[in-house]
């Protein structure tokens, strides 16, 4: 998540406005990436878990 942030702020072009534009990406990539990698170690362990 951290290099999501580093990586829009890096990039920022704007001035103000795109400050704001590219922190309403990060936290819009971060929040997307925490559902998808929660969603594959869900199922993962699930996986997992029903082999045993």
């Amino acid at each position: 998540m951290a290099l999501i942030g580093c990586r829009a702020g890096l990039t920022t072009m704007g001035g103000a406005q795109g400050v704001g534009r590219s922190a309403t990406r990060a936290v819009v990539i971060s929040a997307v990436m925490i559902l998808v990698l929660d969603a594959f170690w869900a199922v993962t362990w699930l996986t997992n878990r029903t082999l045993k």
